[in-house]
């Protein structure tokens, strides 16, 4: 099937982004916007896309979510042997992509990452229905 989405288009115009006003850590505005978010009526504020890349090079995305915000680390959960848990133990860079449309905003965090004690990791599974 072929078609021409070019048309498809919305304008944005809530509020500008200038470079002057964003503060020295970029963790302080995606608190602020996530809590935003979460305040909106925003649907799953929390999900996120995680990408990351497969033995062959190839990148690989699905929806997660986010579930703790520390310091400078996003937590989310995963089955150690699913797919994407594979993927990060022979390649730990990642990427994730949170987008607000009804917000007007996203924001893309790239970085490594790395198991969560297993303790955090055993707690979270125990509270899983």
């Amino acid at each position: 099937m072929s078609r021409d989405l070019g048309d498809e288009r919305r304008e944005f115009g809530q509020e500008r982004l200038e470079r002057s006003d964003l503060p020295g850590d970029p963790m302080v505005l995606f608190s602020d916007w996530l809590n935003q978010a979460l305040k909106s009526n925003q649907s799953d504020p929390t999900a996120m896309t995680l990408s990351t890349v497969e033995r062959n090079g190839q990148p690989s995305s699905r929806i997660v979510l986010l579930k703790k915000v520390e310091e400078e680390s996003l937590v989310f959960y995963t089955n150690y042997h699913s797919r994407k848990s594979r993927e990060i133990r022979a390649n730990n860079r990642v990427a994730a992509h949170f987008f607000w449309p009804d917000l007007e905003r996203q924001v893309k965090i790239s970085g490594h990452a790395m198991p969560v004690k297993d303790e955090d990791s055993d707690h979270y599974f125990r509270s899983r229905p």
